[in-house]
């Protein structure tokens, strides 16, 4: 059983963290938990009893685990997690003058 990844974020001068488990083959469920200030914010559960992963074969569930951990950044990074952060937008840089923008109201 692999026991999992741990990551953490810096978004929007915020630190998040994001960790995922295996529930082991009793229950072979991959959670991924989106964490701020040690509350879930939100989660991602697959279920890969279909799949069949001989213990032989771990590479295979820690590739799975790591593909789902990574899109859990992803989304964060994304700003597809935005509605967690009060504003209720995604919020979503589109061109170079926007990076400039918060460049320039961050220095003030």
């Amino acid at each position: 059983m692999q026991t999992g990844f741990n990551t953490d974020i810096e978004y929007q001068k915020m630190i998040f963290h994001v960790q995922t488990e295996d529930s082991g083959p009793q229950n072979p469920v991959i959670i991924t938990h989106l964490f701020y200030k040690g509350a879930i914010l939100s989660s991602k559960k697959t279920n890969y009893s279909a799949l069949f992963i001989p213990k032989h074969e771990i590479e295979k569930l820690k590739d799975l685990m790591k593909r789902q951990h990574e899109e859990m950044i992803a989304s964060l990074l994304n700003g597809q997690c935005n509605h967690f952060l009060g504003s209720g937008e995604k919020k979503k840089k589109t061109s170079l003058d926007d990076y400039v923008d918060e460049y320039i109201k961050n220095k003030q």
